[in-house]
């Protein structure tokens, strides 16, 4: 199919596009905490966002010990989220992860400049689901991204300097969590799906009419009787004559 680029700016005019600089940030407290201020503020202090990636894993399997190399899938790997915060004049939201890590695994001790215990805490205590929403140029929720018990588990450096003026106090968490999801805002059902007419985007047209079910031709009858049903005692091939082993057409 050859490139047109009448058909390429009404499928852009049509479907339009969706910019990745209009996005907000909740992260719940997880039950060690509780809902706190700091919850009321982070949500508007993200400037920066990943969504994860997905990595499957495969197996090489020569199918018949040797040839052509094929590969089979086995499981699949998230990649770990990072966000950007610019911190808060109490410098809140740097205290906060702070404290979250050291509840997941204690290094500080309890108190500051505690003797740490260098113990776990228990895994319900100190994940949250945590969302990424997009949105569109109107301010239209589009999609949610959700990523299940989710927890910090790196915090950056911050480099300070004095003649750095006018930069900002910020930092970028890294995040792991068991498995993430999304909420399309945008899917509809499958009978409001307008159909195509031909040539107006590239690709094949999308259709809501059912597709009707194969069908099959039947197979012509078999010349003769092959299997002998027809069998006597003059005749034990139920042929006329001697037995018609051509006649085994499969």
């Amino acid at each position: 199919m050859a490139f047109n680029i009448a058909n390429f700016s009404a499928n852009i005019n049509r479907y339009g596009t969706l910019q990745t600089n209009k996005f907000s940030v909740e992260i719940p407290a997880p039950a060690i905490f509780g809902p706190t201020e700091v919850d009321r503020v982070m949500h508007m202090r993200a400037i920066n966002a990943r969504i994860p990636g997905i990595a499957l894993d495969l197996q090489r399997v020569y199918r018949y010990g040797l040839g052509p190399e094929q590969q089979f899938p086995t499981n699949v790997n998230f990649t770990n989220i990072h966000i950007t915060f610019i911190d808060t004049s109490r410098n809140m939201l740097w205290k906060r992860f702070s404290d979250w890590i050291n509840r997941i695994f204690e290094y500080s001790g309890p108190l500051v400049g505690g003797e740490a215990s260098y113990t776990v805490e228990y895994k319900t205590q100190y994940t949250s689901d945590v969302k990424i929403f997009i949105f569109d140029n109107d301010g239209s929720k589009k999609n949610t991204i959700v990523m299940k018990e989710a927890f910090p588990i790196s915090i950056s450096e911050i480099g300070v300097s004095w003649s750095e003026n006018n930069r900002l106090y910020e930092f970028t968490v890294g995040f792991a969590f068991r498995e993430w999801y999304y909420d399309d805002y945008t899917r509809e059902p499958a009978s409001r799906i307008i159909p195509q007419p031909p040539g107006a985007e590239i690709g094949p047209a999308l259709s809501s009419a059912p597709t009707p079910p194969p069908t099959e031709s039947p197979r012509p009858p078999r010349s003769g009787d092959p299997f002998g049903l027809n069998a006597t005692p003059g005749n034990e091939t139920g042929t006329a004559g001697p037995a018609n082993y051509s006649s085994f057409n499969f």
